[in-house]
């Protein structure tokens, strides 16, 4: 029989009820606010889908922010298979992985009850870790033991690190529910990690900001970013770890990972930028950080900039634009679209964008084409260092980098001179 999933959040280290998602006693599955958390000082929607309303959401309301917490394409297949459940049974792929989710939520079966344990860690030699991270398998195994679920189609797993450790060493499995403070991935696709790490790395350096990004070798580059939505400290009793809630912008605006492509009405930048200034705690900040992301993804020919790849952070009552992910170059790649995930100007074709399509980009963001001018020129004269540069630096990690980066140099120069 369906088990009801009980909805929670970790506020200040402690398990805070949210809200219970109905499955025995009706046709479709509800979700419901508790009483005391519409009542609470600390309450606040899980999504800006799912408002606060002492109501039942539908399927169709609460579908894209649950089911947005899962992993997509052979990742979900095989959560799926190692749990023995169907692809499509979000619920009970959630209520089996929902410990560790992107944010501070907590999703359980009903009949585990209320009662939390925060969890601990158990150490990971570097023989322990490449065996995690040596195939599809292996990491879904690590993320079922730690009832881990993570958006996305790249193979990855959650993992600790000790904050004063180098990165080869400190890594901890997390246990019990205890919270991950990094992402490790690993791609079936040659270069594409390569690719990740230099558009990570010279973004950081074109000061904007992103999710830090470095590279461990096990064999083959292993991509490990550390998580935004975290804040890790060591404690007497270890390490400790904060959890900040987020979601992305196909979660917010009620949207499916299916359906991640589409283009929000009036265009996604546009609905961004208003989402923006209407709930952002720093909106000139936000603003600037989502041109300088659109700028540098055409630079780089990012054309997998879609909904599920844009994300806030909720600070109380207001938010924040999170910090960019999962930033690479797909027309490196002759087989993959060259349709960008969200409109620019005029054009979702990157090889169709103009010059105007800027000034159509500034009136999207409501900031003034001199401005936006002054973020292109920027960019573009500092793009093409920052990837040697990234190349050089890293290539005791990944000796072939600053081949992969001399490539990438020459994949851009066309939409370089686009903003010459």
């Amino acid at each position: 029989m369906m088990e009801d999933l009980s909805i929670s959040r970790i506020v200040r280290g402690c398990l805070q009820p949210v809200g219970t998602i109905v499955r025995k006693n009706s046709s479709e599955p509800l979700f419901f606010y508790r009483d005391e958390y519409l009542e609470s000082a600390d309450a606040m929607p899980l999504s800006r889908s799912l408002p606060l309303a002492k109501r039942g959401f539908s399927e169709r309301e609460l579908k894209p922010y649950f089911d947005g917490l899962l992993p997509e394409g052979p990742m979900r297949t095989a959560l799926a298979t190692s749990l023995e459940a169907r692809e499509e049974d979000y619920l009970t792929l959630l209520g089996c992985s929902g410990l560790d989710c992107i944010g501070d939520v907590v999703i359980r079966r009903v009949s585990e009850g209320l009662a939390w344990n925060a969890g601990s860690y158990a150490p990971l030699d570097r023989s322990a870790l490449y065996e995690v991270l040596s195939g599809l398998d292996a990491l879904t195994a690590s993320n079922v033991a730690t009832r881990l679920s993570l958006a996305g189609t790249q193979g990855k797993v959650g993992l600790a690190h000790m904050p004063d450790a180098a990165l080869s060493d400190g890594w901890l499995r997390p246990v019990g529910g205890a919270a991950s403070t990094h992402i490790l991935k690993t791609s079936s696709i040659s270069r594409i990690d390569e690719l990740e790490l230099l558009c990570m790395t010279a973004a950081e350096w074109c000061d904007i900001r992103v999710a830090h990004t470095d590279a461990l070798m096990l064999g083959k580059p292993v991509i490990v970013s550390m998580r935004y939505d975290r804040k890790a400290s060591v404690g007497e009793q270890g390490l400790v770890v904060e959890r900040l809630h987020q979601e992305d912008l196909a979660q917010a605006f009620g949207v499916t990972s299916g359906a991640k492509y589409l283009e929000l009405e009036g265009g996604s930048y546009h609905a961004l930028a208003e989402l923006l200034y209407d709930r952002s705690s720093s909106v000139l900040k936000d603003i600037e950080q989502l041109a300088r992301v659109a700028v540098f993804n055409f630079l780089v020919g990012n054309c997998d900039n879609h909904l599920k790849n844009l994300s806030v952070v909720y600070e109380g009552r207001t938010l924040r634009l999170a910090p960019a992910y999962d930033i690479v170059c797909t027309t490196y790649f002759e087989r993959f679209s060259r349709e960008m995930g969200m409109r620019l100007g005029s054009t979702r074709n990157i090889d169709a964008v103009e010059t105007q399509d800027f000034d159509l980009l500034a009136h999207d963001l409501r900031i003034g084409s001199r401005r936006l001018r002054r973020i292109c020129r920027e960019l573009r004269e500092r793009v093409v260092p920052a990837v040697l540069d990234a190349g050089e630096r890293l290539s005791d990690v990944v000796e072939t980098l600053p081949y992969t980066a001399e490539d990438l140099v020459g994949d851009m120069e066309s939409r370089l001179a686009v903003l010459a």
